[in-house]
């Protein structure tokens, strides 16, 4: 591989200065020079080792975990925003990852996983799939990108002087690593304490599908992990219907399987079937039928796009299938507080579709799954379990201050 730019750790190219074309990326004269973080590498390390031995009593596989590889995430104007953290077992086994801010803020961890790989070990592997070379992290023209929550991308120049840009999240732009991200401020938007004492139990600060035997009366908590397909889809509101499905169907699909297996059998299908996979006929059917009642149109970049203000019509969907009937409400309140009402719905065995933007107003635009949460204070970090609808990261634990703006589409029974 051609070593033409990222030639050291004081000069770097600015993505600003790359002219994006359909196949490639050509870098241009222009270079910019790198601020350094105000975080060192030694000291996120210290900062995730400190967090391991504080999670192992909630996490016995981290009993005798280790870090391996540690990262820099830039975003795309060559600024360290945070460290990846590669946590291993004792037989050198991945137990997951954590993200370490860079910055000096009220945050430490952005986002950490308790299992499978780091997000760069998963990219790379994409990367190698689909052109057959194998590279490694440390190679001189590879960048690992992040810039807040979801962000996560790998940058590769290839032998030929191409530049692939692959994002963990495929809907995510180019352009959301460039964007400055927004921090809440440490006077600022606190957990309301008043609601979290009512919806809370002191007793049991993490609340997740391993610890959810507390409420026998859930059948099955575990979450098959779905993800988008680029395929011809029936429904669409553009002219094209070739696209991915889109996050928000693939969102409503996984709550609705929940449903499905939780007292509900005739969400998918009929009652004779309770194991479903995206690619399965019946799934891609299912999901079709959410892109229609949802609105999901084919996007001109090949992403499906979706309204979040639609994401309630999913109820629609649902009380077709069965005589009881759902309702749906949005909320889109200051992030700690979308999370308060996200726990007391957690705590009432109802996951919820989580939208979350990383810049604030500006940036990507997810929609997940909120079915676990740890919660350590009204000033403390506050953890929200997702099931992210993406392949190579299925599940992910993000920081509430790291997420930016979060609105919800919360789901109940009608009584």
């Amino acid at each position: 591989m051609k070593n033409i730019f990222w030639l050291s750790t004081i000069a770097a190219l600015s993505l600003s200065s790359f002219n994006l074309t359909a196949q490639n990326i050509e870098p241009q004269a222009t270079h910019s020079a790198h601020i350094l973080p105000s975080r060192t590498l030694d000291q996120a390390s210290q900062l995730a080792q400190q967090f391991i031995h504080s999670q192992q009593n909630q996490y016995g596989i981290w009993l005798n975990a280790s870090i391996n590889t540690v990262t820099a995430l830039y975003d795309g104007l060559e600024h360290i925003q945070g460290y990846e953290i590669e946590i291993l077992d004792n037989r050198r086994q991945p137990l997951g990852y954590m993200i370490v801010e860079a910055k000096n803020t009220n945050i430490n961890i952005a986002e950490y996983a308790v299992t499978g790989t780091t997000p760069s070990n998963t990219l790379l592997k994409k990367y190698e799939q689909q052109t057959g070379e194998n590279i490694n992290i440390l190679h001189p023209d590879v960048r690992m990108l992040w810039n807040g929550s979801g962000t996560s991308s790998l940058r590769v120049l290839d032998s030929h002087n191409i530049i692939h840009f692959i994002p963990l999240n495929p809907q995510q732009p180019l352009s959301d690593l460039t964007h400055p991200r927004q921090f809440p401020s440490s006077s600022n938007d606190p957990i309301n304490a008043n609601v979290a004492q009512n919806i809370i139990n002191k007793n049991t600060l993490l609340r997740t599908a391993n610890t959810l035997s507390i409420t026998p009366n859930v059948v099955d908590w575990r979450f098959t992990p779905f993800s988008q397909e680029q395929r011809t889809w029936t429904h669409s509101t553009s002219d094209s219907n070739d696209c991915y499905a889109g996050c928000t169907p693939i969102a409503a699909a996984m709550l609705i399987d929940f449903y499905d297996r939780n007292g509900f059998p005739y969400m998918i299908g009929d009652d004779t079937q309770q194991v479903h996979h995206t690619s399965s006929i019946l799934m891609r059917e299912t999901i079709d039928d959410l892109r229609g009642y949802l609105n999901t149109y084919c996007r001109e970049d090949g992403q499906g796009g979706t309204s979040q203000a639609n994401s309630v019509k999913l109820v629609d969907y649902m009380n077709t299938r069965q005589t009881q009937q759902f309702s749906a409400r949005r909320i889109t309140y200051a992030a700690m507080s979308t999370y308060s009402y996200l726990m007391r719905e957690i705590n009432a065995q109802r996951p919820a579709i989580v939208h979350y933007h990383t810049q604030g107003t500006i940036g990507t635009n997810h929609s997940a799954i909120a079915y676990g949460y740890q919660y350590g204070g009204a000033w403390a970090d506050n953890f929200l379990t997702v099931r992210t609808g993406w392949s190579g990261q299925p599940e992910i634990n993000y920081n509430i201050k790291s997420m930016g703006t979060v609105e919800a589409t919360l789901v109940s029974l009608i009584e």
